[in-house]
């Protein structure tokens, strides 16, 4: 998981891919027509189209949407939703996240769709029967994040939403005062909460690759219940990222020689590998080896020597 700010979208686009398929993308370029041409270049599209973007009407819809599923409720009734409304900014979501989910950094839209996901659940709470869901959040943008369906569906997230002391919000005026147990990435530093093992720290190795498995543990409360309820050990995940990790051993090896480690470290900050968070670990424990081997060196070199 990385931390993540969501800024409005400003440019609507038409775009073309190689296949011959059309898309609508939504951007922001902050005016920079270059810009949002190499950004969708760089992905081989062609940009057929594009037209500044009122984030706000959007919001607005939203708003009114969300002003009928509380009337709705009000009147005892079940809400019928309209997902095409969320829809409309996944891919956009999913660009905020560098094309990763939300919770798990796997890629996710060169394989699958992808989903809209409901950080606070939109119809029910699995951990509390009698909650009516946050009905009222289902198109709060502060609401709404990129994910993989492993991250989403079954054995995993769907409905679930701890708390501390079961203390749930049944209205908006709640939300003040509870406190969830799932790290938001918009929201949480997830280095404060969990821990993703580098490689000479762990036991264990993948038996479908022989690499050793990239584990990640909670620090907090938040990060134990997160790992927990995002199922982020999950089947086969763990040696992706340990294959990210040993791939990232060798291209850290080879940017240390051509002195490009700056640009390096700088991508992983940024976010935009898969699974940053696990290489971010793996670099810093490259990093503090190699401090202890200069400083052990330089020990060595410091010792007279009597013959």
């Amino acid at each position: 998981m990385i931390r993540r700010r969501f800024a409005p979208p400003d440019v609507r686009c038409r775009v073309r891919d190689a296949g011959g398929d059309e898309f609508t993308w939504l951007l922001r370029c902050g005016g920079d027509e270059a810009r949002m041409r190499r950004e969708v270049e760089a992905r081989g599209y062609e940009l057929l189209s594009a037209e500044p973007y009122d984030f706000g009407e959007w919001l607005a819809r939203a708003e009114r949407e969300a002003r009928k599923a509380v009337e709705i409720r009000q009147r005892g009734e079940a809400c019928d939703f309209r997902p095409a409304l969320w829809g409309e900014l996944k891919q956009y979501l999913f660009d905020l996240f560098r094309g990763k989910c939300a919770y798990c950094e796997g890629k996710v839209l060169h394989v699958a769709s992808g989903d809209v996901e409901h950080y606070r659940p939109k119809r029910k709470v699995s951990e509390d029967p009698a909650h009516p869901g946050y009905y009222w959040l289902a198109y709060d943008i502060g609401n709404l994040l990129p994910c993989c369906e492993r991250c989403n569906r079954n054995r995993a997230k769907m409905n679930r939403f701890p708390v501390r002391d079961g203390a749930w919000a049944h209205c908006p005026e709640e939300l003040e005062r509870e406190r969830p147990l799932l790290l938001h990435p918009y929201r949480d530093e997830p280095r404060e909460h969990l821990e993703f093992l580098p490689s000479g720290a762990r036991a264990g190795t993948a038996e479908r690759t022989g690499l050793p498995l990239s584990i990640v543990r909670g620090l907090t409360e938040e990060g134990k219940t997160s790992v927990d309820v995002y199922n982020l050990n999950r089947g086969d995940l763990p040696s992706y990222r340990g294959e990210a990790q040993a791939r990232l051993r060798q291209d850290l090896a080879a940017a240390l020689l051509g002195g490009s480690t700056r640009n390096l470290l700088h991508r992983l900050a940024s976010g935009e590998p898969e699974y940053s968070s696990a290489l971010l670990a793996e670099a810093k424990a490259i990093l503090d080896e190699l401090a202890l081997e200069f400083e052990e060196e330089r020990r060595q070199e410091a010792v007279p020597s009597y013959r």
